[in-house]
């Protein structure tokens, strides 16, 4: 075999350094791939804020499929009646952090007439384990059960809302409820994506990430399957999530529910990814209370 032309030698080497390092790349995403998906805080004990002027707060924990315990709160607010029934926002963080880093979002829905259950994933918080996608799915259908089965909240009062990752794991949780007819109150989807693998492929384009990734949410299949009513709040600045992934998502669900209640979409235009509340809080407290009031009427 011929050997190169001096000339050539240099980016010859420099086109197989390039495209060894491409290669490593890969292979250490195709590996540690959850370690960047998800990006628990640990604490060895999380408990209920007691001081907090605009609600009272109570643990709540269930048991999984395999085992583990789960905990989380139930956000009331204080000083309310305790004949009265309001929505119960069923609530799935994004993918960083503990249920303690929402306590301005639970304040949000709190002021547009809602309670909320809250629990952390597996790894989150003071929850052993490890997340994954299924996981995840599974873990979402068991909060799911204590709310109905164990608490005695009727399904129509339960709304699921999902924060960014968080849309991924309500999203299906809607769907697989909806389809075995158990329709809950309405799905609230707060500036997440249609798929991860989408995602993730406009953060790192040179990456053949639909080949590698393993946790997926391919929300966009699900939602078809939704026919509680649907609202999706989403930042027009958003860096993380774009703002183009929301509304494919929010094209690919049904015009109405089943009560006829039409889909909404919310952009916020001063928002980013993690400033909603911030930046959006009173815009986010009027559509969600106008949502709510729609998607639960009695609340008796």
């Amino acid at each position: 075999m011929r050997s190169l032309p001096p000339w050539l030698l240099w980016p010859y080497r420099g086109i197989c350094l390039v495209a060894l390092a491409w290669m490593l790349i890969c292979i250490l995403l195709a590996v540690f791939q959850r370690r960047m998906i998800y990006l628990p805080a640990q604490v060895a004990v999380l408990p209920p804020p007691e001081t907090l002027p605009w609600a009272t707060v109570e643990p709540l924990q269930y048991t999984t499929f395999d085992g583990l315990t789960l905990r989380g709160w139930r956000v009331r607010p204080r000083g309310a009646e305790t004949t009265a029934s309001p929505p119960v926002v069923l609530y799935f963080p994004g993918n960083a952090g503990h249920r303690q880093y929402r306590l301005d979002d639970f304040e949000v829905l709190v002021r547009a007439g809602a309670e909320v259950c809250c629990f952390d994933y597996r790894g989150y918080g003071e929850n052993p384990g490890s997340p994954t996608e299924g996981d995840l799915h599974r873990d979402a259908r068991a909060a799911w059960n204590h709310l109905t089965q164990s608490l005695k909240i009727p399904e129509r009062r339960i709304v699921l809302l999902g924060e960014s990752l968080g849309g991924g794991v309500a999203t299906r949780l809607a769907a697989d409820l909806c389809t075995a007819d158990e329709v809950p109150g309405g799905l609230v989807l707060r500036s997440t994506f249609n798929t991860l693998t989408a995602a993730a492929s406009w953060h790192y384009r040179w990456l053949p990430v639909d080949w590698l990734l393993r946790d997926r949410f391919e929300s966009q299949r699900c939602i078809g399957r939704v026919v509680c009513p649907v609202l999706c709040l989403h930042g027009e600045r958003d860096t993380i999530v774009p703002l183009e992934l929301g509304r494919q998502l929010y094209a690919a669900a049904p015009e109405k529910s089943e009560t006829g209640v039409s889909k909404t979409f919310i952009p916020l235009p001063q928002a980013d990814h993690n400033n909603v509340v911030q930046s959006e809080g009173d815009r986010m407290v009027e559509a969600l209370h106008q949502f709510l009031s729609r998607a639960v009427p009695h609340r008796g």
